[in-house]
């Protein structure tokens, strides 16, 4: 199957001879189209993709990954990368891992383990390499994922809002009802409620349900309170139970507080000009709503009227009137009606319009100019181009104020095209995109000996890989294999790499349902939604601007190995060439050597960072002494982490019961595992020794402290900030906001104070900086390897000695909690560069495993300890020269129908997926 494409020029020298020579516009065409393919070449982002052995998790399971990683210009292989990154994000913003990753020839496989306590939801994850960094985050790849838990206390949660208007404020009055799995009421059960946005406490209230296992509360929300952010926190608070807490977005869906939005064809509304604008309307979980109403002017008459045709998307045309100022007008469900503004129309522009009928050879792209005569002597230049390799370049006469063109789209590759109507200074006018569907893809089948199988069966899986020709295709795939019973089918849907690299990659925000449009080639009513999809979402991608202007450096180099950077600098900050800069590690043993470049800069390579891996690095000046020189290593900065509009509900919330069963399967399936192999140690007394702290100077004595972070402690949480460590660690640490709006940092919502090293950080609080930005600073530059032991106080018998130590005589001993941190250096909290010599923790390589897969004699008996959800992970199946691969493994002892999702890539630009299903009995 080739993968290149031809570049083919169209000049349309319709101007008038005087004013443009046929020449002088073929050399300005020549001009565009080589600008464009140097900077394309030079700047292509990469697209990366990730096949998960499923999208529903328990706590403590191990997600099983494989990633596919490409050049984003000619969809091979990436030349460019060799380290990318994984993480694993709460709904509310918060890291739960990250690994690091080595890729090589553009694949690489992994897994990331989830901690055995975690807050049932939808997370985020999220990888990337940081090359794409320079694009902000846009080119990242993005996955949710569900993460539920095990436990046996587990419940399922509706609650109803009401709403009222109180003061200018919106009170929220909300309606509780809990139910264990089985069914059963949660009643007469002491709870602990609170409703947070952020960082912000909104309430925080005690409370029974009664018999019925309900409850209420209720809050009010300003303003400026961002009703997308608010998250509930209930917490079970019987001193015989788990104490378990469950974490939810609260998610309200007001007609009245429904999004809409606008988006005119090729970019503007132009006076005079028809356009094709398209509509985007959302409700506050960030999912499409389904609306409808009447566009009308600032007179009130109704100009068009409007409706959604797709998840909430829609189109209308409009033809702006000079002066006039248009609104969308929704009637509201309980009365009333809402009204949008739509963007204003330019006086005086273009218009870019595309028709790319489904049943056409070509797409047909018409352009309009206003009666601007100066506007319309100019000459404009439409360039077609797909993924910065362009495939169509014309010269436009707009003198007559129309023009029109019809495109082959024989001429571009599958996957999005993107049509740029650039002007006589190269400065993009308009711009629309459209998607091409060759159905040119790796053609995938997976066919099995058998038509069923049993308990225990042995599996034969034949893989064929062909091209469109009918040709054997070498490649590289990943294989999973699920139980429907444990892991919804629907769920795997959006599993589609063929889909996200042609597709899903080149566009704007959540894409909801993003499963629906795969084959759209196929269904006129999948097209028209993809189309509607491409219009409102189509929004970002290759910046075509910067191939003629100057481009912004680049502030992110691709990373083809693992390097130890830093600087060398004197005790006036200047820096030092020549420095001698040494490396030591005892596992694996390695020593280096280099010296400082003339901007003071160090660099180690050939470095392979396990998981323990340590790094002690020293350096000397000429003299060769430590002393005065000033040590600096290059740590990682993470990008952002995202805030998104979408937000999904947990499965436990305002569930059906059809998903309940599901659900409470797949928990009890685990239990049934745990008590098998005897995971499970009902009541189980577990004695251990008491924690000291070496060298504390904790008041209480040694070990006197409600809880402990011993030395081991901290070996174990790895390379950390102490920041992190207490956020991850620390039950009920975090930050807090005063009913005058400071934030602070507190333990069990109560004020913290930070002892370091026996001193009052409070005593060294810098001038013109806050409490609360001093105490983050510190707990951001402190990290796990800098810290023997930690040890907080916040019941009365360890607060009262710190609190008669550090405060004023008459401060209220339970409104204040302590943390005693001891450092290794024993200086206290004088932050400062290490001075000669320095111990450095990188992020540890996360190498492969492997997937365990059992293997059973003939005639084994099903005995119900063999309960997996992912019946098989193999993420190396690679195909022969005859496209042919075989895959082998065993059922387990649960009968039922297994999902088998096969995808790959030839690693030159051709993409494939396989999805069949398997009966066991």
């Amino acid at each position: 199957m080739t993968r290149y494409f031809l570049i083919t020029l169209f000049l349309l020298l319709s101007g008038s001879p005087k004013l443009f020579s046929q020449s002088a516009v073929k050399q300005e065409v020549q001009h565009l189209i080589d600008s464009v393919q140097q900077y394309g070449k030079q700047h292509a982002p990469e697209r990366l993709y990730i096949h998960t052995d499923r999208s529903e998790y328990l706590a403590a399971d191990t997600i099983w990954f494989k990633a596919y990683l490409v050049d984003a210009a000619s969809l091979f292989a990436t030349a460019k990368s060799n380290i990318m990154y994984v993480e694993l994000i709460s709904d509310s913003s918060q890291l739960v891992s990250r690994v690091m990753i080595p890729v090589i020839n553009g694949v690489t496989a992994g897994t990331l383990v989830l901690p055995e306590r975690m807050i049932p939801g939808t997370y985020l994850l999220r990888a990337y390499t940081s090359w794409m960094r320079n694009w902000g985050t846009t080119h990242f790849f993005e996955s949710r994922i569900s993460i539920g838990t095990p436990a046996s206390g587990d419940w399922l949660l509706h609650y109803k809002p009401k709403f009222t208007r109180k003061a200018g404020n919106e009170q929220v009055d909300l309606d509780l009802s809990f139910k264990q799995l089985d069914e059963t009421l949660v009643g007469l059960r002491e709870m602990r409620l609170e409703v947070s946005q952020g960082s912000k406490t909104l309430m925080r209230s005690s409370t029974e349900t009664g018999l019925d296992g309900a409850a209420r509360l209720s809050f009010e929300t300003t303003a400026s309170d961002k009703p997308a952010r608010l998250v509930l926190s209930v917490q079970d608070r019987r001193k015989s139970g788990t104490r378990q807490t469950i974490r939810i977005p609260l998610v309200f869906n007001r007609p009245e507080q429904r999004d809409l939005q606008f988006l005119p064809e090729g970019g503007n509304l132009v006076v005079g000009l028809a356009s094709t604008v398209a509509f985007k309307a959302l409700n506050e979980d960030g999912s499409g709503a389904a609306v409808s109403g009447t566009i009308i002017d600032q007179h009130g008459d109704t100009v068009t009227s409007f409706r959604a045709a797709h998840l909430g998307m829609g189109s209308f045309v409009l033809t702006p009137r000079e002066g006039a100022a248009y609104r969308a007008r929704v009637v509201l469900p309980a009365g009333g009606y809402k009204d949008y503004p739509l963007p204003v129309a330019k006086s005086s522009g273009v218009v870019l319009s595309v028709a790319n009928d489904l049943n056409s050879d070509s797409c047909v792209v018409r352009m309009f100019a206003s009666g601007d005569s100066a506007l319309r002597s100019r000459r404009f230049y439409l360039l077609g181009h797909t993924r910065g390799n362009v495939a169509f370049a014309a010269s436009v006469n707009l003198s007559r104020g129309y023009s029109m063109i019809k495109v082959n789209r024989k001429l571009f590759p599958t996957g999005l095209a993107r049509l740029v109507l650039l002007d006589a200074t190269k400065r993009r006018a308009a711009e629309r995109v459209i998607y091409i569907d060759h159905q040119d893809g790796l053609q995938l089948s997976v066919s099995a000996t058998n038509n069923s199988y049993g308990l225990r069966d042995s599996v034969w899986l034949q893989l064929n890989v062909k091209n469109t020709e009918g040709k054997p295709v070498r490649g590289t795939f990943s294989v999973a294999v699920t139980d429907n019973g444990q892991v919804k089918s629907d769920s795997l849907a959006s599993q589609d790499i063929p889909l996200n690299m042609n597709l899903h990659a080149e566009l704007k925000g959540h894409i909801e349902g993003p499963g629906y449009y795969k084959d759209a080639a196929r269904s006129p009513d999948k097209w028209r939604a993809l189309d509607l999809l491409l219009l409102t979402q189509g929004w970002v991608g290759f910046d075509i601007d910067s191939a003629f202007h100057p481009a912004k450096p680049i502030k992110f180099p691709a990373e083809q190995e693992f390097l130890v950077k830093g600087k060398i600098t004197n005790a006036f900050n200047k820096i030092i060439p020549g420095s001698a800069v040494s490396l030591f590690s005892k596992r694996p043993l390695v020593v280096m050597d280099t010296v400082s470049d003339l901007n003071g800069r160090f660099t180690f390579r050939g470095l392979v960072p396990v998981d323990t891996a340590v790094y002690f690095i020293q350096a000397k000046n000429r003299r060769n002494k430590s002393s005065n020189v000033g040590l600096e290593v290059d740590e990682f900065v993470a990008p952002p982490f995202p805030v998104s509009s979408h937000r999904q509900l947990p499965w436990f919330v305002n569930v059906d019961t059809t998903v309940a069963i599901k659900n409470r399967r797949q928990i009890a399936l685990k239990r049934e595992q745990e008590i098998a192999t005897g995971g499970i140690r009902l009541k189980e007394v577990v004695i251990r020794g008491k924690k000291y702290v070496k060298d504390s100077k904790n008041i209480n004595g040694p070990g006197a402290a409600d809880v402990i972070f011993d030395e081991a402690d901290l070996i174990k949480a790895g390379r950390m900030t102490l920041g992190d460590l207490l956020t991850k660690q620390l039950k009920n640490f975090g930050v807090r906001t005063s009913k005058s709006g400071a934030r602070y940092h507190a333990v069990n919502s109560v004020v913290m104070h930070l002892i370091i090293d026996g001193m009052d950080v409070d005593f060294f609080l810098p001038s013109g900086i806050s409490r609360f930005d001093y105490f983050t600073d510190l707990l951001n530059y402190f990290g796990a390897e800098d810290i023997k032991g930690i040890e907080v106080m916040y019941s009365g018998k360890y607060q009262m000695g710190y609190t008669s130590r550090y405060l004023h005589p008459m401060a209220v001993f339970y409104e204040h909690t302590f943390i005693e941190v001891t450092t290794r250096s024993g200086h206290g909290p004088m932050m400062r560069k290490s001075i000669g010599t320095l111990v450095y923790r990188p992020m540890p390589f996360s190498l492969p495993q492997s997937f365990y897969v059992p293997k059973y004699q003939a005639g084994s008996k099903a005995d119900g300890s063999d309960i997996r959800a992912t019946i098989h992970w193999d993420p190396a199946v690679i195909t022969n020269a005859d496209g042919r691969a075989e895959v082998r493994f065993f059922t387990a002892d649960k009968p039922g129908i297994y999902t088998v999702i096969v995808q790959g890539t030839d690693l030159l630009g051709g993409f494939g997926s396989s999805r069949s299903t398997l009966t066991v009995r």
